[in-house]
């Protein structure tokens, strides 16, 4: 066979359609179509890169046509093409675009002053994913088609510039590194492995991941990907890769700072609302444009993240079992009060205290436990009666933790110190059990109330030996429900409380500090910054069913050296409480603890400001020094 003569060897980097029209300018001077159409080649078929039209060409030219199909997307069926053992779809390419580094077309018309022969379309510009030049580190131009001829991509005629023009060209082009998306889509084309999880999908799929996935978290929900640039798709490419090529753990990393950036607006979340452009590509995608394995991650991630009721289908994926709550969601099954249910949450841990916790989600049955013990609530203002005491007594026993609250701060008015009723039931019972009934008062006994007043210790020690079973003469009068009828012998509750409760009540603790009690229970949560600062003394009762909480009073009044509540320095100082703040704020002076963390803002003694330190040690009222 006639083969073309001047050989022009075939440059591994181009595409033979670039080829071609190289071949054109060297044997006719002419432009493309008109040398094809002598070759027997037509020039539609080549530029969707028909194989026996590359074939023919490489026959004619007498070069290699496995490296010349090596750098063709093989056209196929429904806008499908064949790149190197791939299959990619028609979007994943450049076309209808003319795609090209100005600063290697330069360097291309050094070599020879006929553009159409020097200039070279590379493989590399003809894919979506690659924007930047490596060589000369600079932003692709894009040329859209103007005329008809314009899907040959001829160099010389899509980019007209030459010297000056061009170099005014390369100065214009955006300077930037190539992105790690681009390198990895050219890395893989050469048969090199990447990362896992992109390796696992296709190359369209992996590249296509990262640019959808980076949009959302470089732009947001509504980004209007439809109008991005060139640029913002690398931009987009940049963020998907970082987070694509550590596979689902740096995928659903990703996918909950988009959730977290949501939850600050206040918003009421939703699939759609919160990932947007993201969610409706992978929701419309089918068939041979599905996406891959982004689809799962996504969809299993909304499952395991947000509220979705039940019958509701999220990706392919029917729900059927509510697996998450939200407040809203779990007041509206159950009945109860938003506000309260909302605040007893954030009690157990379950959503935030913040103003955007009424969209936080939790775990369905967890959540319903929760609501139930609203349906079982025993408020504060009730127990006297129930418990067949008196409030004070009722009070003491919640902030003893006897009764342990549902939620400080629960709601407003009679709800604020609410318990669960079947604790209460549990107290009585183990009242029962150590208290037998009688008929008659024996004499020498009497009621808590009275043997409080002779043993002159407070009711609520009195009640912890009866229920921790240290008292041998304890009984309760027949036809006396509660604490009412119990009685007592004084000077057995004298010496039982000497053994056995060492140390200071929780009451008397908390008082010395001046802070609320629900604030002195949180001294002792190992969670605070720094750990602990209170360690309660746990005393077994004797029957083993009843523990009494004691502090230790030389740990309490060392804190107490070292830490100063609002209310405290207002004692202390004589002066009013918004005196004493308005002090701190003017010498900018923080809390070591804050009310949000602890109910009460505390801070420390080396802390406060010389004016108010004067009023706080004068007249002897504590030791600077030792402070």
């Amino acid at each position: 066979m006639t083969t073309l003569f001047p050989h022009l060897p075939f440059d591994p980097t181009e595409t033979p359609l670039s080829f071609a029209t190289r071949l054109a300018a060297l044997h006719t001077g002419d432009r493309l179509t008109p040398f094809l159409t002598d070759l027997g080649i037509r020039a539609d078929r080549l530029a969707r890169g028909d194989e026996t039209s590359v074939r023919r060409l490489c026959e004619v030219a007498d070069v290699d046509r496995e490296a010349a199909l090596a750098n063709t997307a093989i056209g196929g069926e429904r806008r499908r093409y064949r790149l190197r053992g791939f299959d990619i779809s028609a979007e994943f390419l450049a076309n209808p675009a003319t795609v090209f580094c100005p600063a290697c077309l330069r360097e291309d018309d050094a070599r020879d002053p006929r553009a159409a022969l020097a200039r070279r379309g590379r493989l590399a510009w003809t894919l979506r994913p690659v924007r930047t030049c490596p060589a000369h580190g600079i932003a692709l131009v894009q040329r859209a088609p103007k005329g008809y001829d314009d899907k040959l991509h001829e160099l010389a005629v899509r980019a007209p510039e030459r010297g000056e023009a061009l170099d005014r060209l390369v100065d214009a082009a955006e300077a930037r590194s190539v992105s790690p998306l681009q390198t990895y889509v050219e890395r893989r084309l050469a048969g090199e492995a990447g990362p896992a999880w992109l390796d696992a999908q296709s190359l369209e799929q992996s590249a296509r991941a990262c640019e959808m996935l980076g949009a959302l978290v470089a732009v947001g929900p509504k980004a209007s990907v439809s109008a991005f640039t060139s640029c913002d798709w690398d931009r987009a490419g940049r963020a998907g890769f970082a987070a694509a090529a550590e596979g689902e753990c740096g995928i659903r990393a990703a996918l909950h700072e988009v959730q977290a950036t949501f939850r600050a607006t206040g918003a009421q979340p939703g699939p759609r609302k919160v990932f947007g452009r993201f969610y409706e590509w992978l929701f419309a995608s089918r068939g041979e444009k599905a996406p891959g394995d982004i689809r799962r991650i996504l969809g299993e991630h909304i499952c395991e993240t947000m509220e979705l009721d039940v019958g509701r289908e999220v990706l392919g994926v029917a729900i059927e079992k509510r697996r998450l709550h939200s407040v809203a969601t779990l007041a509206a099954e159950t009945g109860s009060d938003r506000r309260t249910l909302r605040n007893l949450l954030a009690a157990r841990s379950l959503v935030g205290k913040d103003d955007h916790a009424v969209y936080d989600v939790f775990d369905a049955e967890a959540g319903r436990a929760v609501a139930a013990t609203l349906q079982r609530v025993a408020h504060a203002i009730i127990l006297p009666k129930i418990l067949g005491c008196s409030r004070p007594q009722a009070e003491a026993l919640i902030d003893e933790r006897v009764l342990p609250p549902l939620a400080e701060g629960c709601a407003p008015g009679n709800k604020h110190k609410a318990v669960d009723a079947r604790n209460v039931e549990t107290l009585l019972a183990l009242l029962a059990s150590e208290a037998p009934t009688v008929e008659a008062a024996p004499i020498g006994l009497v009621p808590i109330a009275k043997a409080a007043e002779k043993a002159k210790v407070a009711g609520i020690e009195i009640i912890h030996l009866v229920l921790g079973g240290f008292l041998e003469t304890v009984v309760r009068l027949e036809g006396q429900g509660g604490f009412a009828g119990v009685l007592v012998d004084p000077g057995e509750v004298r010496r039982e409380i000497r053994h056995h409760l060492i140390g200071i009540s929780p009451i008397e603790a908390f008082g010395r500090l001046r802070i609320p009690v629900r604030s002195g229970w949180a001294l002792t949560d190992d969670d605070l910054p720094g750990g602990a600062l209170l360690s309660p003394i746990e005393v077994q009762g004797a029957n083993g069913r009843h523990l009494v909480r004691r502090f230790d009073e030389a740990e309490v009044d060392a804190l107490a050296s070292r830490l100063m509540s609002i209310a405290r320095l207002s004692t202390e100082t004589s002066l009013s409480r918004q005196e004493v703040r308005r002090r701190l704020r003017a010498a900018s002076v923080r809390p070591m603890l804050t009310e949000d963390q602890i109910g009460a803002d505390l801070f420390r003694v080396e802390d406060l400001p010389e004016d108010l330190a004067s009023e706080l040690f004068q007249d002897g009222r504590a030791d600077l020094a030792a402070a």
